[in-house]
Formats: structure tokens, C-alpha cells, sequence
């Protein structure tokens, strides 16, 4: 899918300081995604046991032999994915269920459970068709209703990155984390472990983060370990370029949260 764009956008940065967080305005000229070229080297990521928690939690999303992203198991029924991921660009409608299918704990052609989709719920804010990419990247997300629970998998929590979060993040040190199926690995978990994230686009739900992220890495968690515990924070759903440096793009989980417990 094509996201072409230009535009001044000001969004708020987030850094850590030993002694405070520092918040600064930045004005970024984004110009035009690079998701299908972008291309950090292999080595950039570490492979992860897809087996063990908390990866066997994040698994691929199939889709009849189409292409896959990654997904996220959130409760034992529900994966939390990217919009875009299953949505046919030719009908203008989601793909069928009957399509999509959820390995979790995928590696090298094996996987521990196959969950079969039942139904999606699409965020009701997302539109395909819109030219603005920054309104269309904010409500790229999805989740999928699987036709029976993965007892066997535990799921990875949500955590709603308010300011405060995001603060308590960075003065306790945290580790920001991305895993996903990239395309270029894709019968693997590759993990970047060591990401930043920049904080909120002004005035868009939206947060910037530098996890070395490419094509089927779509709907990958980024996760917090606080050393005791893995939250997902937000989900991966494209990239932007700033004076040549590449940024990637996440739906935070705040707007998720209520559907992940119905």
C-alpha cells in the first residue's frame, strides 16, 4: 500500500536523562514511508526461542498464502494485530477469516499452537483510503478473535503508555523491545532489544520509536520490561523518514485495552 505524503510535522520528544526526563519540540519533515525499503541488516537483530515465554505469545499471521505480518496474543482468544494486515486493497473489504490464521510460537516451519479466526474487529477509525498516512498509520490496528482459546500460550498484558508511563519508563531504565517476522527472516523471531522511543506525534495517537523494523514486521509488539515483567506498549505499523534518519511508527494500546477484555 502506497504512503505517500509531505508535511510539517511537530511532535513532542521524549529522552532519558540521568538525573530527568527532558521533553522537547522537534519540527520533522517526513517525506514518504520506506517500509518496502528499509532494510537494517540481519545481524542488527537477535534470533529469540519463539518457544518460551514471552515469545511464544507473539506469532505470525497468515494469510492464505498471501504474505504474512506478525501478531500478538493478548488474551488466550484475542491477537492484536495491524489493520492493514488484513485488509484486501483489491475488494476494499478485511479478508475473510477463513484466510487468516495465527501460528503462535512460529520457528522454522514449526509452531506450538494454530489458532483459527473467528472474527476481527477493525478499529472503527481506520480508513484505507485516506491520504493523510499519519490518520490512517493511528488507527492501523486489529484485533482477531480466535475460533478457540490457545490454553497452552500465556499472552503478553497491555500496558496504556500515558505520560506518566512513559516518564516512569525511561527514569527506571527500561528496556523497549521489538519482535517480529520480518521478511527477510521470516521462519524466525528476530528481536531488536535495544529501541528507543521518541514519544507522541503532536496532536496524532501515534508514538515515533527507532526499533529496526521492516516489511512483516507489521502489528509486531513493542514491548516494556520493567526486569520483572513484559508489557506491550504499542504495535508496529510503518516507518517515515526525517533528513534521511528512519523513524518507526506505533499504535499505542491505550484505544485497545476494552477490546482485549470483552
Amino acid at each position: 500500500m502506497p504512503y505517500g505524503f509531505k508535511s510539517y510535522i511537530p511532535i513532542k520528544m521524549i529522552l532519558h536523562s540521568t538525573h530527568r526526563t527532558i521533553f522537547f519540540p522537534l519540527l520533522l519533515w517526513l517525506t514518504q514511508s520506506l517500509a518496502t525499503d528499509y532494510s537494517p541488516a540481519p545481524e542488527e537483530r537477535s534470533i529469540v526461542d519463539a518457544t518460551t515465554h514471552p515469545w511464544s505469545a507473539i506469532g505470525r499471521v497468515n494469510r492464505a498464502g498471501t504474505g504474512h505480518c506478525t501478531g500478538v496474543l493478548i488474551t488466550p482468544s484475542r491477537v492484536l494485530t495491524a489493520a492493514h494486515c488484513l485488509w484486501n486493497p483489491i475488494t476494499g473489504a478485511p479478508l475473510p477469516v477463513t484466510e487468516l490464521h495465527f501460528l503462535a510460537g512460529y520457528q522454522k516451519e514449526q509452531y506450538l499452537a494454530h489458532g483459527r479466526v473467528k472474527s476481527l474487529f477493525i478499529s472503527p477509525q481506520y480508513n484505507p483510503d485516506t491520504s493523510d498516512f499519519l490518520e490512517r498509520a493511528e488507527a492501523d490496528w486489529a484485533v482477531m478473535k480466535l475460533s478457540s482459546p490457545l490454553d497452552g500460550i500465556k499472552p503478553l498484558p497491555l500496558i496504556s503508555p500515558q505520560k506518566s508511563t512513559l516518564k516512569k519508563i525511561y527514569r527506571n531504565g527500561s528496556k523497549i523491545e521489538q519482535a517480529g517476522y520480518r521478511r527477510d527472516r521470516q521462519y524466525v523471531l528476530t528481536r531488536d532489544d535495544n529501541c528507543m522511543l521518541y514519544g507522541f506525534i503532536k496532536g496524532k495517537q501515534l508514538l515515533a520509536h527507532s526499533c529496526k523494523a521492516i516489511g512483516g514486521d507489521s502489528g509486531s509488539p513493542l514491548i516494556v520490561n520493567d526486569g520483572k515483567q513484559r508489557h506491550v506498549i504499542a504495535i508496529h505499523v510503518g516507518r517515515v523518514t526525517e533528513s534521511g534518519r528512519e523513524l518507526g511508527l506505533a499504535v499505542p494500546t491505550g484505544a485497545m485495552s476494552d477490546v482485549g477484555k470483552k
